[in-house]
């Protein structure tokens, strides 16, 4: 829990004990259950405040004992308040710390429910005997049980705050690692790490595995050591290997995530698996997940520490597991490109487009995945935070931008699984669809109004189509937006329509802008899936769509440009559309 939080907590109790019950000590301590630890988060003696960071107050092993330890194990209020050493020693217990005894010593639990203790408060007199008594011990006790339900409450908006932040870095890296297919695989694992260092994750001491199946070899791509990228090649523990053995070989074979939290436990692991000798690694923590596409496992990511026991939670474990999940995604699609670039090398442009939309067919669907349980994750967040809360406004806000990206997220993927869809075709008028595309684009981007001209030169003599009527109408006012958007200063909008010979001629749609031109090295890449000149706004599925319905109906989209002059872009629909 935040230590700002807990500590405004304290330090409005401790008023309260201070002026009803003047003790010569206040303590509150705290319990770390996983660590079977004692934290003392206050303390205060009648000459100020403590720190609590050495001897006697360091944090410390629970002992079963002592006192004020065996207010854990009773789960009640203890009180000694005449002959104190004598009381205890009857119940069989040491005081501790170390040092002069009160005379009158009280302790209450803070209880969460009637059997998770979070801690205690304890107040002692060294001077007078009977300082508190049955009223002292009722005050005492409902103060608990205020300071117990504030600091549960802590504990939740911090661990809240905490899975925003998460979800919202997750997030953000499911966007960066997935956006450019056509990295390479070092490139991408970098993305991976660098992406992961905003994590609330220790991950100085990192590693990714990748796995050959067909080869039955792992391999170290990608070493961290104390925060400092390593070359595997260079050190002998981490040279590729044949056979599923080890920790790795574990989470690969049987593609579960791990959690080792102190040297016993990976000990007792080191045995499950039958890992004897020299190949048995020391370390205090490790987390591990596999990256797992359908049902194969390209390998793993984990994080370890080799001194530090308790080092990762279970929550770290669910953040390892999506981000493990992200690194499958992003893996398998440079997989699948580089596949799909070797074979469509070899056959003509107009397979390469048609294999090109089954690959945007297969991208939506795992995109959707990605991204669909986030928004449920969003909601439920919300669900708990109080908007008459400063603070929890401020997490709102946050769950919102994350909510925002999911869903722009979404949005691509529909789109480009709605341009795999088949619908049934419809009569339309081509001028009459240019029109509203164009009303469309301007609405999308309100400000042009005043800075840029648009001109329309409409052939009157075409004819009616048959095709798909809003696929054409997504086409028009995608490729006309993006003229817009070319010209971010002022200029104009050229848009035409004609039908240049025969009968037999093709149909001409021609969007002219005045803006900043591409360049010649993007002219031969701008129909290709995921390219974009957008940065963080673009996915690089736009002109691809668009080139690929306008394909389907035999047509084709030609592009001249010249930088700083402008674009044309000139759709051609075969006249196998017109109606007959």
């Amino acid at each position: 829990m935040a230590i700002d939080r807990v500590q405004s907590i304290l330090s409005s109790i401790h008023l309260k004990i201070q002026s009803l019950l003047k003790p010569e000590r206040f303590y509150v301590f705290t319990i770390n259950a996983t660590r079977g630890e004692l934290s003392f988060t206050w303390v205060w003696e009648k000459d100020g405040f403590t720190p609590a960071i050495q001897k006697p107050w360091a944090p410390r092993a629970i002992a079963e004992g002592a006192l004020p330890d065996h207010i854990i194990f009773q789960r009640r209020s203890l009180s000694y308040e005449l002959n104190f050493a004598d009381q205890i020693h009857q119940d069989g217990l040491t005081y501790w710390p170390d040092g002069s005894e009160p005379v009158s010593w009280l302790g209450v639990p803070l209880l969460a429910g009637e059997q998770v203790v979070l801690g205690a408060l304890v107040v002692e007199h060294f001077t007078k005997p009977q300082a508190f008594g049955e009223n002292g011990q009722r005050f005492l006790e409902a103060v608990a049980q205020q300071t117990a339900l504030a600091l549960q409450n802590a504990t939740l908006y911090s661990g809240l705050e905490r899975k925003v932040d998460v979800l919202r870095v997750l997030n953000q890296i499911g966007q960066k690692i997935t956006s450019n297919v056509g990295r390479s695989e070092r490139e991408i694992l970098g993305e991976i790490y660098q992406q992961a260092r905003n994590l609330p994750l220790d991950m100085a001491t990192m590693y990714i595995a990748l796995y050959d199946a067909d080869q039955d070899v792992i391999s170290y791509p990608f070493i961290c050591l104390n925060g400092e990228q390593t070359d595997a090649s260079k050190l002998d523990a981490w040279q590729g290997r044949k056979g599923l053995r080890g920790r790795t070989g574990w989470i690969i074979r049987s593609q579960q995530p791990r959690l080792v939290s102190t040297i016993e436990e990976a000990a007792a692991w080191y045995d499950e698996m039958g890992v004897e000798g020299s190949h048995r690694r020391d370390f205090a923590s490790w987390l591990g997940a596999p990256m797992v596409y359908g049902d194969q496992a390209l390998g793993v990511i984990a994080a370890f520490h080799l001194t530090d026991e308790h080092k990762y939670s279970e929550d770290d474990l669910e953040v390892i597991q999506i981000l493990a999940s992200q690194a499958a995604v992003a893996l398998q699609n440079l997989r699948f490109y580089q596949a799909w670039m070797q074979e469509l090398d070899k056959v003509n442009a107009d397979y390469r487009l048609a294999v090109m939309s089954d690959v945007g067919s297969e991208f939506a669907h795992r995109m959707n995945n990605l991204a669909g349980t986030i928004p449920v994750w969003v909601n439920m967040a919300r669900a708990l935070l109080d908007r008459d809360n400063p603070r929890d406004v401020q997490v709102l806000e946050y769950l919102d931008k994350v909510d925002k990206d999911v869903k722009n997220l979404i949005q691509a993927a529909q789109v480009i699984k709605k341009t795999t869809e088949k619908r049934p075709p419809e009569t339309i008028k081509v001028n009459e669809l240019v029109e509203i595309a164009i009303g469309r684009a301007v609405e999308t981007l309100p400000a042009i109004e005043k800075r840029i001209t648009i001109k329309k030169h409409l052939a009157s003599d075409l004819p009616d189509l048959e095709l798909e009527r809003e696929k054409l109408l997504d086409t028009l006012t995608s490729i006309i937006k993006n003229g817009l958007e070319a010209m971010p200063k002022e200029g104009i909008l050229t848009v035409s329509t004609r039908r240049s010979g025969g009968v037999k001629a093709p149909i001409e749609i021609q969007v002219t802008d005045t803006g900043i031109g591409i360049p010649p090295s993007d002219l031969t890449k701008i129909f290709d899936l995921f390219f974009t000149t957008k940065g963080k706004q673009g996915l690089g599925y736009g002109l691809w769509r668009d080139k690929t319905f306008i394909k389907e109906l035999g047509g084709d989209i030609d592009v001249d440009s010249q930088v700083s002059e402008g674009t044309t872009i000139t759709i051609k629909i075969p006249s196998t559309t017109v109606k007959s």
